[in-house]
C-alpha cells in the first residue's frame, strides 16, 4: 500500500489515499477491458485520530480537497469532471464537466462556499459548493501557475506564477 495524504485548510481533517502497487506492467489480451486499480480512502480527524469514514473508489480521484464542517470532498474525477461528495455517506452531491486538461490543485475557500481549481495554465475556476455552478473564470498573466492560496480574510485569492509574478483577486 502506498499512502498519499491531503489536509483540509484548517488542518482538522486528513484524507489518506492508498492503493496496491504491482511493479510489473499489466498484460491485457486484445479487446480485454483494462481494470482500474482500486483506491482506498480514509478520512481522519487529526485531533483524535478517529477514522470518520472510509470507502474504495475505482475512478481516479486526484487532486482532492476537503471541507471538514460539512464533511465534503471535492475531487477531479478522471480527466473531465469535478465532483463534490459528502464523504461520510459517500454520496455524490454534484458532478460538473470541465474542459481543463489536467487539474493541478483543488481547494475550498475558507468559508467552504466555493471550490477552486487550477491547471498549470493561467486559468483558475471557481464553483459554488451549494449548486455546482461555475461562478468565476480567472485569467491572468501568461505564465504557469505554481500555487493558488485563499486569503486569510476569506475575500480573495493569491496566485503565484512560475515567472515570479503574483496576482491578487478580491471578491466583490
Amino acid at each position: 500500500m502506498y499512502p498519499s495524504p491531503t489536509f483540509s485548510n484548517d488542518g482538522k481533517l486528513a484524507a489518506l489515499f492508498s492503493w496496491e502497487r504491482n511493479d510489473e506492467p499489466p498484460v491485457f489480451a486484445e479487446g480485454e477491458e483494462r481494470k482500474r486499480t482500486p483506491v482506498d480512502f480514509s478520512f481522519i480527524d487529526t485531533a483524535t485520530g478517529e477514522i470518520l469514514a472510509a470507502f474504495t473508489e475505482t475512478t481516479p480521484l486526484s487532486p482532492v480537497a476537503l471541507e471538514p464542517t460539512r464533511s465534503l470532498m471535492a475531487a477531479a474525477a478522471g480527466v473531465d469532471q469535478l465532483i463534490l461528495r459528502q464523504f461520510r455517506s459517500n454520496k455524490t452531491i454534484w458532478a460538473q464537466k470541465h474542459d481543463m486538461l489536467s487539474v493541478a490543485d483543488l481547494q475550498f475557500n475558507n468559508s467552504g462556499e466555493f471550490v477552486l481549481a487550477h491547471t498549470a495554465s493561467p486559468l483558475v475556476r471557481i464553483w459554488r459548493v451549494a449548486d455546482g455552478k461555475l461562478v468565476a473564470l480567472l485569467e491572468s498573466v501568461p505564465s504557469l501557475i505554481r500555487q493558488v492560496v485563499v486569503t486569510p480574510e476569506h475575500d480573495g485569492i493569491s496566485i503565484a506564477f512560475a515567472d515570479g509574478a503574483i496576482s491578487l483577486w478580491r471578491r466583490r
